[in-house]
Protein backbone atom coordinates (compact mmCIF):
# COMPACT_ATOMS: atom_id res chain seq x y z
CA UNK A 1 0.00 0.00 0.00
CA UNK A 2 1.51 3.34 -1.11
CA UNK A 3 0.25 6.71 0.05
CA UNK A 4 1.44 10.12 -1.13
CA UNK A 5 2.45 12.35 1.76
CA UNK A 6 2.44 16.04 0.80
CA UNK A 7 4.11 18.70 2.91
CA UNK A 8 6.76 16.53 4.51
CA UNK A 9 10.33 17.70 3.96
CA UNK A 10 18.42 -0.99 24.38
CA UNK A 11 20.98 -2.91 23.20
CA UNK A 12 19.66 -5.43 20.63
CA UNK A 13 22.25 -8.07 19.77
CA UNK A 14 22.44 -9.59 16.31
CA UNK A 15 21.98 -13.09 17.67
CA UNK A 16 19.58 -15.94 16.82
CA UNK A 17 16.77 -14.07 18.54
CA UNK A 18 17.36 -10.93 16.46
CA UNK A 19 14.43 -8.73 15.48
CA UNK A 20 16.02 -6.23 13.10
CA UNK A 21 13.38 -4.05 11.55
CA UNK A 22 9.83 -3.33 10.70
CA UNK A 23 10.31 -0.52 8.20
CA UNK A 24 12.27 0.52 5.19
CA UNK A 25 13.40 4.02 4.33
CA UNK A 26 14.72 4.84 0.89
CA UNK A 27 17.06 7.83 0.82
CA UNK A 28 18.80 9.19 -2.28
CA UNK A 29 22.49 9.95 -1.76
CA UNK A 30 23.55 12.71 -4.16
CA UNK A 31 26.16 15.41 -3.59
CA UNK A 32 26.47 17.13 -0.24
CA UNK A 33 23.90 19.84 0.34
CA UNK A 34 21.07 18.07 -1.49
CA UNK A 35 17.61 18.19 0.10
CA UNK A 36 15.73 15.00 0.90
CA UNK A 37 11.97 15.06 0.48
CA UNK A 38 9.62 12.46 1.87
CA UNK A 39 7.42 11.21 -0.95
CA UNK A 40 5.33 8.37 0.41
CA UNK A 41 4.62 5.65 2.91
CA UNK A 42 4.33 1.88 2.55
CA UNK A 43 2.61 0.01 5.37
CA UNK A 44 4.27 -3.39 5.78
CA UNK A 45 1.32 -4.99 7.53
CA UNK A 46 3.02 -5.24 10.92
CA UNK A 47 5.38 -7.99 9.77
CA UNK A 48 8.88 -7.39 11.17
CA UNK A 49 11.60 -6.81 8.57
CA UNK A 50 15.04 -8.18 9.41
CA UNK A 51 17.01 -7.48 6.23
CA UNK A 52 16.88 -5.37 3.08
CA UNK A 53 18.61 -5.76 -0.29
CA UNK A 54 18.49 -4.06 -3.71
CA UNK A 55 18.50 -5.86 -7.03
CA UNK A 56 21.51 -4.78 -9.10
CA UNK A 57 19.35 -2.69 -11.45
CA UNK A 58 17.70 -0.98 -8.48
CA UNK A 59 14.19 -1.90 -9.60
CA UNK A 60 13.36 -4.37 -6.82
CA UNK A 61 13.83 -4.31 -3.06
CA UNK A 62 13.75 -7.56 -1.06
CA UNK A 63 12.92 -7.79 2.63
CA UNK A 64 13.18 -10.69 5.08
CA UNK A 65 10.51 -11.07 7.73
CA UNK A 66 9.69 -12.55 11.12
CA UNK A 67 6.67 -14.10 9.44
CA UNK A 68 9.00 -16.65 7.78
CA UNK A 69 8.75 -15.12 4.32
CA UNK A 70 10.55 -12.87 1.85
CA UNK A 71 8.76 -9.96 0.20
CA UNK A 72 9.63 -8.21 -3.05
CA UNK A 73 8.74 -4.57 -3.70
CA UNK A 74 8.93 -2.56 -6.92
CA UNK A 75 10.98 0.63 -6.94
CA UNK A 76 10.61 3.52 -6.82
CA UNK A 77 6.88 3.17 -6.16
CA UNK A 78 7.12 0.56 -3.40
CA UNK A 79 4.27 -1.65 -4.66
CA UNK A 80 4.22 -5.22 -3.35
CA UNK A 81 5.29 -7.63 -6.11
CA UNK A 82 5.54 -11.07 -4.59
CA UNK A 83 5.85 -13.03 -1.36
CA UNK A 84 8.23 -16.00 -1.23
CA UNK A 85 7.20 -18.63 1.32
CA UNK A 86 9.16 -21.69 2.40
CA UNK A 87 11.24 -20.90 5.47
CA UNK A 88 10.18 -22.51 8.73
CA UNK A 89 11.17 -19.58 10.91
CA UNK A 90 12.27 -15.94 10.82
CA UNK A 91 14.14 -14.79 7.71
CA UNK A 92 17.20 -12.85 8.91
CA UNK A 93 19.03 -12.05 5.66
CA UNK A 94 18.37 -11.61 1.93
CA UNK A 95 20.71 -11.03 -1.03
CA UNK A 96 20.21 -10.82 -4.81
CA UNK A 97 22.53 -12.67 -7.16
CA UNK A 98 24.58 -10.22 -9.27
CA UNK A 99 22.75 -11.16 -12.48
CA UNK A 100 19.37 -10.55 -10.83
CA UNK A 101 17.96 -13.99 -11.62
CA UNK A 102 18.10 -15.42 -8.08
CA UNK A 103 17.66 -14.40 -4.47
CA UNK A 104 19.23 -16.06 -1.44
CA UNK A 105 17.63 -15.92 1.99
CA UNK A 106 18.77 -17.25 5.34
CA UNK A 107 16.89 -17.73 8.56
CA UNK A 108 16.40 -19.21 11.98
CA UNK A 109 15.37 -22.55 10.45
CA UNK A 110 19.10 -23.18 9.88
CA UNK A 111 18.75 -23.03 6.12
CA UNK A 112 19.62 -20.94 3.08
CA UNK A 113 17.05 -20.92 0.30
CA UNK A 114 17.83 -19.94 -3.28
CA UNK A 115 14.84 -18.59 -5.18
CA UNK A 116 14.17 -18.09 -8.88
CA UNK A 117 12.96 -14.55 -9.44
CA UNK A 118 11.26 -15.47 -12.69
CA UNK A 119 8.62 -17.61 -11.01
CA UNK A 120 9.25 -17.30 -7.25
CA UNK A 121 10.04 -21.00 -6.82
CA UNK A 122 12.71 -22.31 -4.44
CA UNK A 123 15.59 -23.75 -6.49
CA UNK A 124 17.56 -25.13 -3.55
CA UNK A 125 17.60 -25.46 0.22
CA UNK A 126 21.08 -25.50 1.75
CA UNK A 127 21.44 -26.68 5.35
CA UNK A 128 23.91 -25.35 7.92
CA UNK A 129 24.62 -25.63 11.64
CA UNK A 130 22.97 -22.75 13.50
CA UNK A 131 20.72 -19.88 12.56
CA UNK A 132 21.70 -18.14 9.32
CA UNK A 133 22.33 -14.51 10.21
CA UNK A 134 23.80 -13.38 6.90
CA UNK A 135 24.02 -14.39 3.23
CA UNK A 136 26.15 -12.87 0.45
CA UNK A 137 27.00 -13.56 -3.20
CA UNK A 138 30.45 -13.24 -4.73
CA UNK A 139 30.65 -10.47 -7.36
CA UNK A 140 30.61 -13.02 -10.21
CA UNK A 141 27.71 -14.94 -8.67
CA UNK A 142 29.66 -18.22 -8.61
CA UNK A 143 29.96 -18.51 -4.81
CA UNK A 144 27.33 -18.07 -2.10
CA UNK A 145 28.36 -17.48 1.53
CA UNK A 146 26.38 -17.84 4.74
CA UNK A 147 27.23 -16.88 8.31
CA UNK A 148 25.81 -18.99 11.13
CA UNK A 149 27.88 -20.81 13.75
CA UNK A 150 30.43 -21.07 10.94
CA UNK A 151 31.08 -19.54 7.53
CA UNK A 152 29.92 -21.80 4.70
CA UNK A 153 30.67 -21.42 0.98
CA UNK A 154 28.77 -23.09 -1.88
CA UNK A 155 29.49 -23.23 -5.61
CA UNK A 156 26.58 -21.76 -7.54
CA UNK A 157 24.29 -22.47 -9.24
CA UNK A 158 25.01 -26.14 -8.44
CA UNK A 159 24.66 -25.59 -4.70
CA UNK A 160 27.69 -27.79 -4.02
CA UNK A 161 29.34 -27.09 -0.68
CA UNK A 162 32.91 -25.87 -1.10
CA UNK A 163 33.99 -25.46 2.51
CA UNK A 164 32.77 -24.93 6.06
CA UNK A 165 35.01 -22.60 8.07
CA UNK A 166 34.77 -23.00 11.87
CA UNK A 167 37.14 -20.15 12.69
CA UNK A 168 35.10 -18.01 15.07
CA UNK A 169 34.56 -18.77 18.76
CA UNK A 170 30.95 -17.54 18.68
CA UNK A 171 28.12 -16.93 16.20
CA UNK A 172 28.90 -15.21 12.90
CA UNK A 173 26.78 -12.08 12.54
CA UNK A 174 27.56 -11.02 8.97
CA UNK A 175 29.58 -11.96 5.89
CA UNK A 176 30.69 -9.95 2.83
CA UNK A 177 32.82 -10.60 -0.25
CA UNK A 178 35.65 -8.33 -1.34
CA UNK A 179 34.94 -6.51 -4.63
CA UNK A 180 37.34 -8.81 -6.51
CA UNK A 181 35.73 -11.91 -4.99
CA UNK A 182 39.05 -13.32 -3.78
CA UNK A 183 38.19 -13.13 -0.09
CA UNK A 184 35.20 -13.18 2.22
CA UNK A 185 35.07 -11.29 5.51
CA UNK A 186 33.13 -12.43 8.56
CA UNK A 187 32.21 -10.62 11.79
CA UNK A 188 31.26 -12.32 15.01
CA UNK A 189 29.91 -12.10 18.52
CA UNK A 190 33.46 -13.04 19.56
CA UNK A 191 34.43 -9.36 18.87
CA UNK A 192 36.65 -10.26 15.91
CA UNK A 193 36.62 -9.86 12.13
CA UNK A 194 38.30 -12.49 9.97
CA UNK A 195 39.34 -12.60 6.33
CA UNK A 196 39.25 -15.89 4.39
CA UNK A 197 40.40 -16.80 0.89
CA UNK A 198 37.86 -17.93 -1.70
CA UNK A 199 37.12 -20.68 -2.55
CA UNK A 200 39.30 -22.75 -0.18
CA UNK A 201 38.46 -20.87 3.03
CA UNK A 202 42.07 -20.53 4.14
CA UNK A 203 42.61 -17.99 6.92
CA UNK A 204 44.22 -14.74 5.77
CA UNK A 205 44.16 -12.60 8.90
CA UNK A 206 42.16 -11.59 11.98
CA UNK A 207 41.23 -7.99 12.77
CA UNK A 208 41.09 -7.28 16.50
CA UNK A 209 40.21 -4.04 18.22
CA UNK A 210 36.47 -4.00 18.96
CA UNK A 211 35.47 -4.66 22.57
CA UNK A 212 31.97 -6.05 21.97
CA UNK A 213 29.97 -7.97 19.36
CA UNK A 214 30.75 -6.93 15.77
CA UNK A 215 27.41 -6.66 13.94
CA UNK A 216 28.23 -5.12 10.58
CA UNK A 217 30.96 -4.97 7.97
CA UNK A 218 31.40 -3.68 4.44
CA UNK A 219 34.32 -3.36 2.03
CA UNK A 220 35.06 -0.06 0.37
CA UNK A 221 34.42 -0.21 -3.41
CA UNK A 222 38.14 -0.45 -4.23
CA UNK A 223 38.58 -3.35 -1.80
CA UNK A 224 41.51 -1.77 0.04
CA UNK A 225 39.62 -1.06 3.27
CA UNK A 226 36.95 -2.62 5.44
CA UNK A 227 34.48 -0.83 7.70
CA UNK A 228 33.07 -2.58 10.77
CA UNK A 229 30.43 -1.63 13.34
CA UNK A 230 30.15 -2.95 16.88
CA UNK A 231 28.12 -2.93 20.05
CA UNK A 232 31.07 -1.04 21.57
CA UNK A 233 29.40 2.02 19.93
CA UNK A 234 32.12 2.53 17.32
CA UNK A 235 32.91 2.02 13.65
CA UNK A 236 36.43 1.07 12.63
CA UNK A 237 38.18 1.47 9.29
CA UNK A 238 40.75 -1.25 8.56
CA UNK A 239 43.48 -1.77 6.00
CA UNK A 240 42.75 -5.04 4.20
CA UNK A 241 46.40 -5.46 3.20
CA UNK A 242 47.82 -5.62 6.72
CA UNK A 243 44.81 -5.66 9.07
CA UNK A 244 45.75 -2.40 10.76
CA UNK A 245 43.01 -0.21 12.24
CA UNK A 246 43.20 3.13 10.41
CA UNK A 247 40.41 5.03 12.16
CA UNK A 248 37.87 4.66 14.95
CA UNK A 249 34.63 6.60 14.48
CA UNK A 250 32.09 7.32 17.19
CA UNK A 251 30.89 10.92 16.91
CA UNK A 252 27.85 11.53 19.09
CA UNK A 253 26.80 7.88 18.93
CA UNK A 254 25.78 6.62 22.37
CA UNK A 255 24.44 3.17 21.54
CA UNK A 256 25.43 -0.08 19.85
CA UNK A 257 25.95 -0.17 16.09
CA UNK A 258 23.66 -2.85 14.67
CA UNK A 259 24.31 -2.36 10.96
CA UNK A 260 26.52 -0.43 8.55
CA UNK A 261 26.84 0.40 4.87
CA UNK A 262 29.42 2.14 2.70
CA UNK A 263 28.37 4.54 -0.04
CA UNK A 264 29.09 3.49 -3.62
CA UNK A 265 31.74 6.19 -4.03
CA UNK A 266 33.54 4.94 -0.92
CA UNK A 267 33.53 8.36 0.72
CA UNK A 268 31.19 7.70 3.64
CA UNK A 269 30.01 5.02 6.05
CA UNK A 270 26.53 4.86 7.53
CA UNK A 271 25.55 3.28 10.84
CA UNK A 272 22.20 2.34 12.36
CA UNK A 273 21.24 1.12 15.81
CA UNK A 274 21.05 4.20 18.02
CA UNK A 275 17.94 4.60 20.14
CA UNK A 276 17.60 8.24 19.03
CA UNK A 277 16.47 6.81 15.64
CA UNK A 278 19.15 8.57 13.60
CA UNK A 279 21.43 7.03 10.98
CA UNK A 280 24.95 8.30 11.62
CA UNK A 281 27.10 9.26 8.62
CA UNK A 282 30.91 9.41 8.79
CA UNK A 283 33.53 10.64 6.34
CA UNK A 284 36.03 7.88 5.60
CA UNK A 285 38.62 10.47 4.58
CA UNK A 286 39.06 11.93 8.07
CA UNK A 287 36.58 10.02 10.27
CA UNK A 288 34.50 13.12 11.00
CA UNK A 289 30.79 12.84 11.59
CA UNK A 290 28.56 14.28 8.85
CA UNK A 291 24.90 15.32 9.24
CA UNK A 292 22.75 12.39 10.34
CA UNK A 293 19.76 11.05 8.40
CA UNK A 294 16.49 11.44 10.29
CA UNK A 295 13.01 10.16 9.53
CA UNK A 296 12.52 6.88 11.35
CA UNK A 297 10.20 6.83 14.33
CA UNK A 298 12.21 4.06 15.98
CA UNK A 299 15.72 2.60 15.80
CA UNK A 300 17.24 1.98 12.36
CA UNK A 301 18.61 -1.55 12.34
CA UNK A 302 19.49 -2.64 8.77
CA UNK A 303 20.99 -0.86 5.77
CA UNK A 304 21.62 -1.43 2.07
CA UNK A 305 22.98 0.85 -0.67
CA UNK A 306 21.88 0.43 -4.29
CA UNK A 307 24.54 -0.52 -6.84
CA UNK A 308 24.47 2.91 -8.48
CA UNK A 309 24.76 4.59 -5.07
CA UNK A 310 21.64 6.70 -5.54
CA UNK A 311 19.51 5.01 -2.89
CA UNK A 312 19.83 3.77 0.67
CA UNK A 313 17.43 1.32 2.27
CA UNK A 314 17.28 1.34 6.05
CA UNK A 315 15.18 -0.95 8.22
CA UNK A 316 13.59 0.25 11.44
CA UNK A 317 11.14 -0.71 14.18
CA UNK A 318 8.42 1.73 13.12
CA UNK A 319 6.33 -0.64 10.94
CA UNK A 320 6.47 1.39 7.73
CA UNK A 321 8.33 1.88 4.49
CA UNK A 322 9.24 5.52 3.90
CA UNK A 323 10.31 6.64 0.42
CA UNK A 324 12.62 9.61 0.04
CA UNK A 325 13.85 11.40 -3.09
CA UNK A 326 16.36 14.17 -3.70
CA UNK A 327 14.39 17.16 -4.99
CA UNK A 328 17.57 18.85 -6.24
CA UNK A 329 18.44 15.83 -8.40
CA UNK A 330 14.90 15.83 -9.78
CA UNK A 331 15.20 19.38 -11.17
Amino acid sequence: MFMREPGRSAKARLLPTLVCAVAIVLVCLPAAGATFVREGLIRAGGDNVNSVAFSRDGKILATGHNGNDVKLWSLPGGQALQTLKGHGSKVLSVAFSPDGTMLASGGEDKSVKVWSLSDGKALATLRVVGNVQSVAWSPDGKVLAAGSKTVTLWAMPEGKMLVTIPGHKSAVTTVAFSPDGKMVASASVDQSVKLWSVPDGAAIRTLKGHTDDVNGLAFTPDGTMLVTGSEDETLKLWSVADGQALKTMKGDNTDNVQCIAVTADGKAALAGGNKDKKIRVFSLADGSQLPSLQGHLKTATCLAVSADGRMLASGSDDNTVILWTDKDAAK
